[in-house]
Formats: structure tokens, C-alpha cells, sequence
């Protein structure tokens, strides 16, 4: 089973503690700027069809407070800076479900999910590097692990490796993925260090310091001819991006289109 409470429960979710620095002059933010994610709109391409989302960022003296989706609202809850829990609304009516936040020190250890606090995804860390994320269902104390995900970062701190392995139904499906990425600002440079490493959307992640520009996927993993995937990316005058279009290189197929908004 998958996990849900960052997929589901967040709604807006898909789910590192990677450093914010920057590695040329053009992204060194010299009038001190925290630029934070107003808005993310979406259209994922899919058989002719087109699924559009808008998500809104709102924050209080620049602090993540809540996310919204359309009914959906997701209220973020702090112990200083750590996040300690996600409460989630439906037309305005508290659900059941919520995701809860433990650490050890300052690395995030593991979230608890749902109503019965039974999905869980623990992460483990290299020098303070994310390197494996697991999740799965809880029976009793032992996790009953759906997916694994095994990062490998270079030198600028971007996930240049994913090997990922899923478990479904009993059949094991592993696969590989290779990332190029660009020297511009991660849309989630200045958020929560913490949310990076839960939030996922169609385009962009918080666990890499830069854009992903391109990516080779291998499935099985032991497969030698790769699916190819680019990016066509559009920045603003302080090298964030604002539109990212993601292509399959086969047919040049439009995937998806991101548009963000920024404070």
C-alpha cells in the first residue's frame, strides 16, 4: 500500500535537508530577498486529456501556515521551526486523518499518517544527507515497506541518482533514474527545510538545490536503453522559475506544464 498521508491527506503532496547555498554570483540574492511560493498551477497531458490543479501557499510573517486546493485545506503546525503536525480540512470540517512529525535532533526521523497513525516513511540520512526514504503500513511495530527510494547526490548538491523499488501486491518492480540539472534557484530555495522534504509536485521537488533539466529513466533497472525526459524551463529576473514545461524526448509528447508564483 501506498502511503497516504503525504499523498492523500496533504492533497496537494505527490512527497533534503539539502544546504540553500548558491554556486554562482547570479544567484547570490544580493538584496537579501526570501522568496517564497505563492501559487503552483498545473496541467498534466495524458491521453488527449488534460488534468488542471491551483494550489495556494499562505503564510503568516513568512511562515508556511496552510495550503489550499480548491475544498481542500492543509494547516501546517510548528514547534519552532520543525513542523510537528499537518491537520487537514475538507469544505472547512476537520478530517480525521493527519500526519505527525518525528526527529532525531534536527534530521527528520519518520511521519505517521492517517487516521490511524499507520502509514508511515522513515528517512535516513549520510552526514546529514537524505539518502534513503522508505514507506509502507504498520502492522503492529514492523513496517510493511511499499516503496524504497535510494538517493545519490553530487558535489552541488543535487540528486544526480534515484534508484527506487516498489512493492505491489508481492512483485518487486525496481528502476533507475539519471538527472541533469541547471545552476538556478530551486522554486523551494527559501521554504521550510522540513517541507522540502515532503512536498512533491508534477514539476519541481525540494530535495535537489537546483532544476532538474533533463532525466533518463531505466525500467527494470537492469534495462540499457533509457527513457528520455527534458524540461524547457522559463526563470524570472532573480533565476526562479515560472514556467516549466516537461517533455518526453520520444515524439517531443508535452507532459506537463507548471506555472509559480511567487511572493
Amino acid at each position: 500500500m501506498k502511503q497516504k498521508s503525504l499523498l492523500n491527506l496533504l492533497f496537494i503532496i505527490c512527497v533534503s535537508f539539502i544546504s540553500c547555498s548558491k554556486d554562482d554570483a547570479s544567484n547570490d540574492n544580493p538584496e537579501g530577498k526570501q522568496i517564497l511560493i505563492k501559487n503552483v498551477s498545473e496541467e498534466i497531458y495524458n491521453n488527449g486529456q488534460v488534468e488542471k490543479s491551483s494550489t495556494n501557499f499562505i503564510y503568516e510573517n513568512n511562515i508556511l501556515k496552510n495550503i489550499s486546493k480548491g475544498t481542500y485545506v492543509s494547516e501546517l503546525i510548528y514547534n519552532g521551526e520543525k513542523i510537528v503536525r499537518i491537520n487537514n480540512y475538507v469544505n472547512n470540517v476537520l478530517s480525521a486523518g493527519y500526519t505527525s512529525f518525528q526527529y532525531d535532533g534536527d534530521l527528520l526521523k519518520y511521519t505517521l499518517s492517517g487516521e490511524k497513525q499507520d502509514n508511515k516513511t522513515v528517512y535516513s540520512y549520510i552526514n546529514s544527507v537524505l539518502t534513503t526514504q522508505k514507506s509502507g503500513l504498520l502492522n503492529g511495530v514492523d513496517l510493511m515497506v511499499s516503496e524504497t527510494k535510494n538517493y545519490s547526490f553530487n558535489t552541488n548538491m543535487n540528486i544526480a541518482e534515484t534508484l527506487s523499488s516498489s512493492n505491489t501486491g508481492g512483485k518487486i518492480y525496481d528502476s533507475k533514474k539519471k538527472s541533469v540539472y541547471d545552476t538556478k534557484n530551486n522554486p523551494m530555495k527559501f521554504m521550510n527545510k522540513y517541507f522540502k522534504i515532503i512536498y512533491k509536485c508534477e514539476g519541481f521537488d525540494g530535495l535537489s538545490k537546483n532544476n532538474e533539466i533533463s532525466f533518463d529513466s531505466f525500467f527494470p533497472i537492469s534495462s540499457t536503453t533509457p527513457a528520455k525526459t527534458r524540461f524547457e524551463i522559463i526563470y524570472n529576473a532573480d533565476d526562479f522559475p515560472i514556467e516549466i514545461k516537461k517533455y518526453s524526448v520520444l515524439n517531443n509528447v508535452l507532459i506537463s506544464k507548471t506555472n509559480i508564483e511567487y511572493q
